[in-house]
């Protein structure tokens, strides 16, 4: 029976949990091992459910209220600290059930028809270690993971390390879930005569092709973008990790300086040369870089560029709240174009053919702004909601600005989707955070709108803190959306990232519980 991997994981990580039951006191087992070392032992062991809220236009009738995940997941850090040096290491095991829905998705044609829970089921070296602290200089090389910007939701200059959105999109409330991390050398050098440091990385190109850029659902299964559930994407559109202008055996790196001015305003001045987060197509019809794509419809691939990026946050006492901006320059993003109106797709014989001129699709740069202003504050709600104490409220907005674009150069939104680039994609977003029962109930609210391209989702939540070890989460993800699409061939030209989930509202339950 296919997914007898993720019950292998199933048992494994419920054998972990009778274990940790019975660990003790939370936090992380420790142990002295003489001569000033210590080891020490934390995690977690996670199961989601997760349900249908709507039924889906690309896939048979009868969608809503049935399983879409049940997943567990295992998690395990172990630190050795001795006089001078720290070693880290940390492990993660997720399995999944295949629900019935999803077996659906795969009979529809998800992953070709091949066993879909093998794009679930994985069993990872997340981070892997060693760090040493020498007067003022930090070194730590290994399996990383290093957190740039100030933005949520949405990336400006958090740029080092790619995302994995392809099992939960970008849902999960922890970052450091989602990010993938990377083989870097990283240094930073305290610098308290300017209030400041300075950080370096390298990363010399050791990662595999999956590593770098973000990964979404290109098989077809739950988080595909509409209209594409049960459509197997990597059938027609391959996967190139040694493009000549993205080779991920190419050494990347970076700068940032942090400090502090006017006595109470954080700022950082950063560089870095990375790789484009979302993977746009050397496209079969128009190869680029002299490079001849495998996929009959092209190759996805994470072309190099150059970040210029800075950040400022400081409270505000006028306000009572704590404003952060951030901004970043990227010099001649590339993107695929289509000068017919098309998705920017289409196979190499229909240029042999004649039927489409070969210069009709392929790849422009243009330059690009990301910027965000946010602002945090603590509200009192007592009198009005009956909350405990202060609750969170936090506004930010987001655009992607395109200061030389014009509407002739014809640039896609995204590769498989006829929306045109505009010059500015405006995002609101919002957040509230409420508390009760001595913190050990909270609620929360996160919604978000496009402003430019149009979509909207709505996150209602609630947080429960049980004891010591345990916390469950129980919300619900609405999504709603513009122009959305109900079939293959009807791919709208106005849809946003947001837009992409239009009918696949979730609800979900997550429970954790932590040793």
């Amino acid at each position: 029976m296919k997914g007898t991997s993720g019950k292998r994981v199933l048992a494994g990580a419920a054998v972990a949990l009778a274990l940790a039951t019975g660990a003790g006191p939370a936090g992380a087992a420790s142990w002295e091992l003489g001569g000033d070392a210590r080891l020490s032992v934390n995690g977690y062991v996670r199961q989601w459910v997760s349900f249908n809220l709507n039924d889906m236009p690309d896939t048979a009738d009868g969608d809503r209220g049935r399983l879409s995940m049940a997943r567990s997941q295992l998690r395990l850090d172990t630190t050795l600290s001795t006089p001078g040096l720290k070693l880290f290491a940390s492990g993660r095991a997720a399995g999944e059930v295949e629900t019935g829905w999803m077996h659906d998705l795969e009979r529809q044609g998800a992953a070709g028809g091949s066993d879909l829970m093998k794009k679930y089921n994985t069993l990872d070296l997340r981070e892997f270690w060693a760090e040493t602290t020498l007067d003022r200089l930090t070194v730590r090389l290994g399996k990383q993971q290093v957190v740039w910007g100030e933005t949520d939701f949405f990336v400006a200059s958090d740029m080092v390390h790619g995302f994995d959105y392809s099992w939960r999109a970008m849902l999960e409330t922890e970052n450091e879930e989602l990010r993938k991390p990377l083989i870097l050398a990283n240094a930073i050098v305290q610098v308290p005569e300017l209030d400041g440091s300075l950080q370096a990385f390298v990363r010399p190109g050791l990662d595999r092709g999956r590593d770098v850029g973000n990964t979404f659902d290109t098989w077809g299964g739950r988080w595909s973008p509409q209209p594409y559930r049960g459509f197997w994407r990597d059938g027609f559109v391959g996967r190139d990790p040694r493009h000549p202008d993205g080779d991920v055996r190419d050494p990347t790196y970076g700068g940032r300086w942090r400090g502090m001015i006017a006595g109470d305003i954080n700022y950082s001045l950063l560089y870095l040369r990375t790789f484009r987060p979302d993977p746009i197509v050397n496209p079969a019809a128009n190869p680029y870089g002299g490079r001849t794509p495998g996929g009959m419809l092209g190759d996805d691939f994470h072309p190099t560029v150059n970040v210029f990026g800075a950040t400022a946050s400081s409270y505000v006492p006028a306000i009572d709240a704590v404003l952060s901006t951030e901004v970043a320059y990227i010099p001649d993003m590339p993107y695929n174009y289509d000068n017919l109106g098309g998705t920017g797709l289409y196979p190499a014989f229909l240029v042999s053919a004649g039927a489409i001129p070969r210069d009709a699709v392929g790849i422009r740069k243009t330059d690009l702004v990301r910027w965000m202003v946010r602002s945090d504050f603590n509200v009192d709600l007592r009198d009005v909601l009956g909350t405990d104490g202060s609750s969170f409220l936090s506004f930010q907005l987001f655009d992607s600005w395109h200061p030389g674009l014009k509407d002739s150069d014809n640039l896609l939104y995204w590769p498989g989707f006829q929306t045109k680039l505009k010059q500015h994609a405006f995002t609101l977003t919002g957040v509230l955070q409420l508390s009760y029962f001595n913190d050990t109930v909270k609620p929360g609210l996160a919604a978000g709108w496009d402003i430019s391209y149009g979509g909207g989702f709505v996150i209602p939540s609630v947080d429960f803190v049980i004891g010591d070890h345990l916390r469950i989460r129980a919300e619900a993800d609405l999504f709603f959306a513009r122009g959305a699409q109900s079939s293959q061939a009807d791919r709208s030209s106005d849809v946003g990232f947001i837009s992409f989930f239009d009918n696949n509202s979730q609800f979900v339950v997550r429970a954790t519980y932590q040793f």
